[in-house]
């Protein structure tokens, strides 16, 4: 992700503590060099993660023995019920290199709604 954003820090990093006894969660938000053709407005990326990502040798320990533990981005898609959201599932199978941390193969886009968007979902 780094040829994204030009391996700038983040603009913004926040945590979260659930009170479900899962690890804490780390967000960070970066500002891409790509902008929207028609908006001229900047994309921003975002990762989150537990505080201490597990290695691959630890998750499949935690797989094991629950097999229920939600995803770091079950905290953000319910935190934010006012924007569309879409999760796509990335393909890891065709990586090339593997990382030295597990992560959760999943993009997530958020949009904010658009007035329309959202009197539509009021008359549902």
């Amino acid at each position: 992700m780094a040829q994204l954003y030009l391996n700038r820090k983040p603009v913004l990093v926040m945590t979260y503590q659930p009170n479900d006894g899962n690890p804490m969660q780390i967000l960070r938000i970066w500002r891409s060099n790509y902008h929207l053709h028609h908006f001229h407005q900047p994309l921003w990326l975002g990762s989150v993660h537990p505080r201490n990502p597990l290695k691959p040798h630890e998750l499949k320990q935690m797989n094991l023995r629950n097999k229920n533990k939600p995803n770091s981005l079950i905290y953000v898609s319910s935190a934010l019920p006012q924007f569309l959201q879409r999760q796509l599932p990335l393909p890891v199978n065709n990586a090339k290199k593997q990382l030295p941390i597990v992560v959760e193969p999943i993009l997530l886009l958020i949009r904010e709604s658009t007035d329309l968007e959202i009197q539509k979902e009021n008359l549902h």
